[in-house]
Formats: C-alpha cells, sequence, structure tokens
C-alpha cells in the first residue's frame, strides 16, 4: 500500500515567526491549511527564538520598509486581542549614535518622512533619564517611544493556536524529504507521508538557502549569539527602562531591559560567523569574537551589567547581499510562493509578512508588497555583510 497523499488548498513548510504567521492568516481566510515544521514549535535551532524582539517604525535599513511596519503594529494589536497575550511590550527604545552615520541619519529620515514620533537629545539629558546607560561625549541621542519588543515564541504558539482553531492542522517534527509541482497543484513528501495541495508557501529560514536553491540568491548564514546577564534593579523594565540600541565604532549592540525579575538580554547585530550549513548554528559556548567586544562594550557602557554571561542562545542571520526581504511568488512556477532572506531584521513583520504571503496565495498579488522586496537580481554578496 502507498503513502496516504492528503489534500489540503495550501501547505506551508516551516512554522516559525513567519509560517506561523502565514497558517494564521490563511486559516483565517478559511482555506484548508496544513503547516509542516521539522522540528518542535517553537524551537532553538532557527532564528525565532530567544523570548523577545526588537520592534520600531524609524527605520534605518531603509524608510520604505515604514508602512509595512505601520500595519505590522495593527497586525500585533489584532493578535494580542484574539489571543488574550500580550505579544507587544511598548518601551520605547533610546539610540546612541553618531550624529552622521547611517543607523543616525536613516533613524531621523523616517521620522520626517513619516512623521513618527521621535526626541532628540544630547548625551546630558538622556543620562539623566537613563543613568544605567554611560554613553560617551561621541554619541547623540535619539528615543522612539512607541518602540519596544515582541515576546517571539509567544507570537508563533499565538499564531499556532489560533491557526489550528480555525481549522489548520500543524504537524511538527516533520522532515521533508521534497516537493513537487505540476499544474494540478504540489505534492510534499516526509519521510513518513505525503500531503497534496492546490499550493505551496515555503517560509523556511535558513533552510531556505537551499529548498530555492534554484532561485540563486546569494545568502550568507551567519550565526549570531544572545546572552543574558545579571545586572542592577534598574535596568528592571518595571522602572520605564527602553530598549537600547549602541553604535560603538564598528559595532552595534542592542540590549533588552530586565523581563521578569530576570537578567538583561543583550547582543551584537554586527559581525557574526559565517556557516554553511544552518545545523552547524549549535555550540557549547559563545565564541571569543563575541565575547571580547560585548565584554568591552558592557565595562564601558553598562556600569551596572555584569559582564559575565548567566545564560545565552545562538541563532541565524539569512542575509541577502542588500540586507532586504525577499518575498514574492516563484517566476517559473505560481504555485509556489515564498518568504526568505530576513537578515537579522524581520521578526517585528511577521505578522504583516502573514498577510503579505496570505494575498499572494488567494489573489496573486498584494498591495504591501513592494519592489525593494521582491525577488532581484543580486550582486556577489560581501563576505563580511552582516546587515
Amino acid at each position: 500500500m502507498g503513502k496516504k497523499i492528503i489534500n489540503h488548498d495550501v501547505i506551508v513548510l516551516g512554522v516559525g515567526g513567519m509560517g506561523s504567521s502565514v497558517c494564521y492568516h490563511l486559516a483565517k481566510r478559511g482555506l484548508n491549511v496544513l503547516g509542516l515544521e521539522q522540528f518542535a514549535i517553537p524551537h532553538h535551532k532557527g532564528s525565532s527564538h530567544g523570548e523577545t524582539r526588537v520592534i520600531r517604525k524609524a527605520y534605518f535599513e531603509h524608510p520604505d520598509y515604514v508602512p509595512l511596519l505601520s500595519r505590522s503594529y495593527e497586525l500585533w494589536g489584532e493578535l494580542e486581542k484574539e489571543s488574550g497575550q500580550q505579544i507587544f511590550n511598548e518601551c520605547g527604545l533610546v539610540v546612541y549614535a553618531d550624529k552622521n552615520s547611517t543607523v543616525y541619519r536613516g533613524i531621523s529620515r523616517s521620522s520626517k518622512d513619516y512623521n513618527l514620533p521621535l526626541e532628540e537629545m544630547g548625551v546630558r539629558e538622556a543620562i539623566t533619564r537613563w543613568p544605567v546607560y554611560k554613553p560617551d561625549d561621541r554619541h547623540s541621542v535619539l528615543y522612539e517611544p512607541d518602540a519596544g519588543f515582541i515576546y517571539s515564541e509567544k507570537a508563533i504558539l499565538s499564531f499556532v493556536n489560533l491557526a489550528r482553531r480555525s481549522g489548520a492542522t500543524i504537524k511538527e517534527n516533520q522532515h521533508v524529504l521534497r516537493y513537487d509541482s505540476n499544474k494540478q497543484g504540489v505534492i510534499v513528501k516526509t519521510d513518513t507521508e505525503s500531503f497534496a495541495a492546490k499550493k505551496l508557501v515555503i517560509t523556511a529560514g535558513a533552510w531556505s538557502a537551499y529548498i530555492l536553491e534554484d532561485l540563486r540568491i546569494p545568502f550568507t548564514l551567519l550565526r549570531k549569539n544572545l546572552s543574558w546577564h545579571n545586572a542592577g534593579s534598574m535596568h528592571d523594565i518595571d522602572n520605564h527602562m527602553p530598549c537600547a540600541l549602541f553604535e560603538v565604532g564598528e559595532h552595534l549592540f542592542y540590549m533588552f531591559p530586565m523581563i521578569d525579575k530576570k537578567c538583561v538580554k543583550i547582543g551584537k547585530h554586527t559581525g557574526g560567523e559565517v556557516l554553511q550549513r544552518p545545523e552547524q548554528k549549535q555550540i557549547v559556548k559563545p565564541d571569543q569574537s563575541y565575547l571580547e567586544p560585548l565584554q568591552n562594550f558592557i565595562q564601558s557602557y553598562l556600569p551596572e551589567v555584569s559582564a559575565d554571561y548567566n545564560d545565552f542562545v545562538s541563532c541565524i542571520y539569512t542575509n541577502t547581499p542588500d540586507g532586504n526581504f525577499v518575498i514574492d511568488i516563484h517566476p517559473r512556477d505560481p504555485n509556489i510562493i515564498f518568504a526568505c532572506g530576513f537578515s537579522g531584521h524581520g521578526f517585528k513583520f511577521a505578522s504583516v509578512i502573514g498577510e503579505i504571503m496570505a494575498d499572494l496565495t488567494v489573489n496573486g498579488k498584494s498591495d504591501l508588497l513592494k519592489d525593494f522586496i521582491k525577488l532581484r537580481i543580486f550582486e556577489k554578496p560581501d563576505d563580511n555583510q552582516t546587515s
């Protein structure tokens, strides 16, 4: 007897931050959805774990992201109402950067172009407001009150639970062997079953580099470390502490306030080790290329934070050469829709990416999908690009 083939409207391959949102949006529209995840939901082997992700609107990466962020904020609010969970903590974000840097000028430009709330201040005023941060005279300071963070694992579970409530089937620990597509639809084969559907949505994170190999997108996979550190009580979020972004020479560090009386979380957005395969992400302890700059940063700018870490995880940036996402319908197969290359700044968009992918699946287009994040021709990637 052959393996059973089950028919669905859409199969979603990869149920992390993006895929869980896609399942939710498609199921809400009444489609028969199957989500296939190769690990447990959620898991620590990709790019969507680590408790929290910064969300902000005054976007230095590209001002055209701001309309997507506005819609993303609305959809995160809807998810909170439907799930009864707090997903978004609007604690604010303070940025310490060189006034002539790409970061500072990009944030200022986005704020002006879209009339976003943004406070500009000197170092002395910033130290008075947030004395636990010790910027130096080279810094200029911006504060975005509408920014904050998303609880990443909680968001994924909320999307999955609501998708299932709307009729979606979501299967964990499914090792996909291959998929085939023809005029009738797609068939996805795992090591235990085969599944048929009219459409296939690929949201496979770092594994997209291999699943979508035929598109020849020159991804760079980077291992990124995040660590948790003991800190003084003033870092507690109950003391109205914002997230922080520090530009220190060529490095860009981010940190979160203390949540639930635990530790602060700190990471280095720049740098990272190049990986040949996503499975190489798992390591026993952070490498020295992360620890030394991190410890120097803490000792210089965070006097109430321990330079020794209590815990850490590693995740993966799936970088494109220009640092922008890639979302589109496959150019040679209209049954396949994909979203990938989120380059270390994608999770905050997960709510709206789900809506865009649902639009592409159902209507073949989305008014939210702009040309700069569609499939495009890339130049040869720069191995040092860190986005």
